[in-house]
């Protein structure tokens, strides 16, 4: 249980607009619900002004402070408030220092403002050898290579004028193990586990797990993520995205007899967009519900994967030519995935013809495993993550 005490101020600090699982994510709910003063500043048009970042989900609480900084002089009225605050997360960068964030780190720096950091949750990757790798690939990584970053990311950040982490999240073993120049020798470590345990947690009572014979596929926004514009990665063909999927999804219900709905991702936006999953059940915020409801799981590379593997549901996951042409990581990212799962990653670009046989085979000892190394942090006590992230900061 939280522990309680006087009011608390804490300052949350982001890079997209907030979204109605924010809430959640940030423990902005259980912060406001145990009396704590919240502050959020959204610094997506000052991160990242090539976006989009109207706010079109942002939840209407009308005890949360929001503020949108849209350029770096204005970050003296973070700093101001951060240095007041008992606890800021620094939800802006899990891998250490970068072009982008340097600035607002160094803000909090000059007024001494202790902040958090959240390791990253990872997925399975196993980076090629130089001798498999291709020259393309190595091109394409080249031209995406940030010469200041990749300095920043390795100088010790005191040297900046940057004080390191006062506090660390690992959510997992795989994330506990990634470098994050931010995290200090001082730093203190709070064990617990990844967003998406956490969801499972919170959104999955034991009624809502009925088996319905129905399949849910995890949207990924692929063709319009607005990762893959900022990071400069070319998007799969949005028509023949959706037209494969759909001629899949009907395979799947003609052989297996199951109803496929679809777990929106959470910053899609379909309203403008007919062509994509026609007639239908698009949901949103309801991902681990769906999952904890169906015979099968369909996806590509999805971190809510992990949800299926606690449940124990099988997986199936599919993946198009033109989807890991995107980018030279894709390819990867799916096979350490797929490896990872005990289960075969399939393609989606003849759906007619797909093998479809085993689907509803899994690895229950693979499961297993991916739960232990990428869902959740040995010393986990077991509390949602925020309750214990609370009590280790502000007990």
């Amino acid at each position: 249980m939280l522990i309680k005490g006087t009011m608390k101020r804490i300052v949350i600090i982001v890079k997209r607009p907030l979204a109605k699982r924010d809430m959640e994510r940030f423990g902005i709910d259980i912060a406001l619900a145990r009396g704590f003063s919240v502050t959020l500043f959204d610094l997506s048009e000052m991160l990242h002004p090539n976006l989009d970042n109207a706010v079109r989900f942002g939840p209407d609480v009308p005890d949360l402070d929001i503020r949108r900084l849209s350029h770096r002089r204005q970050l003296p009225e973070l700093a101001r408030i951060a240095r007041k605050a008992d606890l800021v997360v620094a939800g802006i960068s899990s891998s250490g220092l970068s072009r982008l964030v340097l600035p607002v780190f160094h803000a909090l720096g000059k007024v001494g403002a202790p902040y958090l950091v959240m390791a990253p949750q990872p997925i399975p990757f196993t980076a090629p050898s130089m001798q498999t790798g291709r020259l393309g690939a190595l091109i394409r990584r080249l031209r995406s290579f940030d010469p200041l970053t990749s300095l920043l990311t390795r100088m010790p950040p005191p040297l900046l004028g940057i004080h390191h982490a006062a506090h660390v999240v690992h959510g997992s073993l795989a994330a506990a193990s990634i470098r994050n120049n931010l995290v200090g020798p001082d730093t203190k470590v709070i064990a617990t586990h990844s967003w998406d345990y956490d969801t499972l947690l919170r959104a999955v009572p034991s009624e809502a797990a009925a088996d319905l014979p129905q399949a849910v596929y995890l949207d990924q926004y692929l063709p319009f993520h607005p990762d893959t514009i900022a990071m400069g990665y070319r998007a799969p063909d949005p028509a023949l995205h959706y037209r494969q999927l759909e001629g899949l999804f009907r395979r799947i219900e003609a052989e297996y007899g199951l109803e496929v709905v679809i777990a929106a991702h959470p910053r899609a936006d379909y309203g403008d967009k007919p062509f994509a999953y026609p007639g239908r059940r698009v949901l949103f915020g309801r991902t681990a519900e769906l999952i904890a409801q169906s015979r099968l799981v369909l996806g590509y590379v999805s971190t809510a994967l992990g949800i299926a593997a606690a449940l124990n549901k099988p997986i199936g996951l599919f993946a198009s030519q033109d989807m890991l042409n995107c980018h030279s990581m894709y390819p990867i990212a799916v096979d350490s995935i797929a490896r990872a799962l005990g289960t075969p990653a399939r393609s989606q670009d003849d759906p007619e013809s797909v093998p479809l046989a085993g689907l509803l085979d899994h690895d229950r000892a693979a499961y297993a495993a991916f739960v232990a190394h990428y869902m959740r942090h040995p010393d986990d006590p077991g509390l949602p993550l925020w309750e214990t992230v609370f009590n280790a900061t502000l007990a």
